[in-house]
């Protein structure tokens, strides 16, 4: 039968991680010489390398939920690719952090993250092993995974609140094109968030789950609509953002689309439609694409 339980308050992202918009993109050069040439360097670094593991742990906790819907074992092993990479990164990151002016508390902090991040392994595991074991998710397993997941999210922020100054937090307000750019970060994260409301609705079949999609793709709209208003994507000289925006919109049609198509043949039969997934995975990941190419346009 479908798997039912109260949804999980999950830990929203945080105000800095939206201030460091591109550092899940691997842009972190670019930013660094448009928008932080005076900042202090080992901060920045410090910053960027949270921002860009916390990405790789959000991207495979999507892949381990992808995992059970699809029962591919690429997904598997893209959340094990992940895991693997936030290992190597970590060993960087600990002689990074020694360079900042609070680098004590921030391996302190660091230490309780990756002890988090083993956790939510070892959770995946278990979960993992009982799908293949049933054949279908285990309601225990997934919220046992999901609770690591809350806990290893909110001690990312509580790092990244650490890694941040509050002088590096207000430069990135005082920069206009800086704040259009947290606005696109903004817009991208509700749109993950209505990703991650649409596999939950699949695999729990509980219709809040997919209201809650309905509202975060009308935040999306709604920040979409603030972002043209800012005024610079329609600058001269700024044509290829405008076009490029356009895209962007145009792929987040196509996941609202597919996902809909999905909702309807799920509620129709009962259990989600396996081409129907194929179609909703390759649509978020054109958005992926098409937002990653308008950000790094847009902070050249």
């Amino acid at each position: 039968g479908a798997i039912m339980r109260m949804k999980p308050k999950h830990v929203g992202v945080v105000f800095v991680l939206a201030c460091l918009v591109v550092f899940s993109l691997g842009l972190s050069q670019a930013l660094a010489s448009n928008h932080m040439k005076n900042a202090g360097q080992a901060e920045l670094r410090v910053g960027l390398m949270i921002g860009s593991m916390q990405a790789d742990m959000l991207e495979g906790v999507e892949e381990a939920f992808a995992y059970l819907l699809l029962d591919s074992k690429l997904e598997k092993s893209e959340f094990f690719d992940k895991m693997r990479d936030l290992d190597a990164q970590a060993r960087k990151f600990k002689k990074l952090a020694k360079q900042h002016s609070a680098g004590k508390n921030i391996l302190e902090l660091f230490g309780g993250v990756q002890a988090a991040r083993v956790k939510l392994e070892k959770a995946a595991n278990r979960m993992f092993a009982s799908f293949e074991k049933t054949g279908a998710p285990v309601q225990t397993d997934i919220m046992m995974f999901e609770d690591a997941v809350d806990q290893l999210t909110g001690l990312w922020e509580t790092l990244m609140q650490a890694g941040v100054s509050e002088s590096l937090r207000k430069r990135f307000i005082d920069d206009k094109q800086a704040a259009s750019s947290m606005h696109l970060h903004h817009m991208h994260a509700a749109l993950l968030e209505a990703v991650e409301e649409a596999f939950a609705y699949l695999l729990l079949n509980e219709p809040v789950e997919r209201a809650d999609f309905v509202k975060n793709m009308k935040d999306f709209n709604r920040l979409a609509a603030e972002f043209k208003a800012m005024g610079h994507l329609y600058k001269p000289g700024n044509e290829r953002h405008a076009v490029q925006f356009h895209k962007m919109m145009a792929a987040k049609e196509m996941v609202s689309a597919s996902a809909q198509a999905m909702f309807w043949d799920f509620t129709r039969e009962g259990t989600p439609d396996h081409e129907d997934l194929l179609e909703f995975e390759h649509a978020v990941d054109a958005f992926g694409v098409s937002f990653e190419q308008l950000l790094e346009d847009y902070i050249q």
